[in-house]
């Protein structure tokens, strides 16, 4: 009889439910030549200092550091039913082979052929809808870690060219600490957006109704509120701007526009699928929409985000 041990009992059922174990029984599954049992996380664990020596029960500096001459493991005490479920199904004559995680080449050239000559059936499927927070218009700190990871630029590069863009009346205030607008603002923000609309976004043509609101509030706004672009934008020519300040108006423009746009939204999916013997799992996330993320894609030169896998449809069969 072959004895097999899953990482936690939903894993245990489903490969129980296709080899056929099917007589449950206290800690295991029983049934066509099989035992399924189980673990609960890990079911051992190192010891605790206090194991090793009455001297450790209470640490101390001069006991630092604690380094055992033998480390010594003990069972955990909220798995130790199942722990002795599977010590002594492990010891019973019956059993004459254990599974249970993948160790060698071996087993997984045997597993992958497993799947290649058979079929494999999904035994469920979970999917769920995420949204996705839209950033807050940049501080001075924000902004300066931003311009770092994007562009390079110390935090003190960053400053000096957004001090630059404020003299030519393209930015506002740079020395703040505030990522919100104040509540007056609501109007300026919205003239701001149009003018980053018909100046520095590509897209030219895209409807955009911005959530401004969002952004809007005086109480977190102390002696200047977030760094944003000014209308001035539209009237100037920023081509003739140094590339450095440029970068710096054009991350500052998009953060304002991902913080009034619409939230992605995702369908994260994960699947358990049973081949032969054998559970695999596999986990995705499909994009329903990409809301404020495009406009940040759009800036390809400077912003990017990595693609994860899609799955495609499933259904339980």
């Amino acid at each position: 009889m072959q004895l097999v041990v899953a990482e936690k009992p939903s894993v245990a059922k489903s490969i129980a439910h296709v080899i056929g174990a099917t007589d449950r029984k206290d800690g295991y599954l029983e049934g066509n030549g099989y035992l399924v049992s189980w673990c609960v996380g890990h079911l051992v664990e190192l010891a605790q200092p206090d194991v090793y020596s009455d001297e450790w029960k209470k640490w101390t500096y001069e006991s630092l550091p604690m380094i055992p001459g033998v480390w010594q493991h003990e069972v955990k005490k909220d798995t130790v039913a199942q722990y002795k479920v599977l010590k002594q199904l492990m010891h019973e004559a019956r059993v004459d082979a254990v599974t249970g995680r993948v160790d060698s080449k071996t087993e997984a050239e045997k597993i992958a052929g497993a799947c290649l000559n058979g079929q494999a059936l999904v035994m469920s499927v979970v999917k769920e809808e995420k949204a996705v927070a839209p950033p807050k218009p940049y501080d001075l700190t924000t902004l300066q870690r931003d311009a770092n990871r994007l562009f390079g630029f110390t935090a003190k590069q960053t400053l000096e060219y957004t001090q630059r863009l404020y003299e030519k009346k393209l930015c506002t205030y740079p020395r703040t600490d505030s990522q919100f607008l104040s509540d007056d603002m609501e109007q300026t923000a919205k003239c701001v957006i149009e003018a980053i609309f018909d100046s520095i976004m590509l897209e030219k043509s895209v409807i955009f109704n911005p959530d401004i609101k969002r952004v809007l509030n005086s109480k977190k706004v102390t002696d200047h509120h977030a760094i944003i672009p000014t209308v001035e934008i539209a009237k100037s020519d920023l081509a003739a701007l140094p590339e450095t300040e440029r970068k710096i108006l054009s991350l500052i423009a998009n953060r304002l526009v991902c913080a009034t746009a619409e939230r992605p939204l995702y369908e994260n999916v994960k699947a358990e699928f049973v081949c032969g013997d054998y559970v695999f799992k596999a986990s995705g996330k499909s994009v329903l929409k990409d809301g404020w993320k495009s406009f940040k894609k759009s800036f390809k030169h400077s912003f990017t985000i990595k693609e994860e896998k899609k799955l495609p449809e499933l259904s339980e069969a």
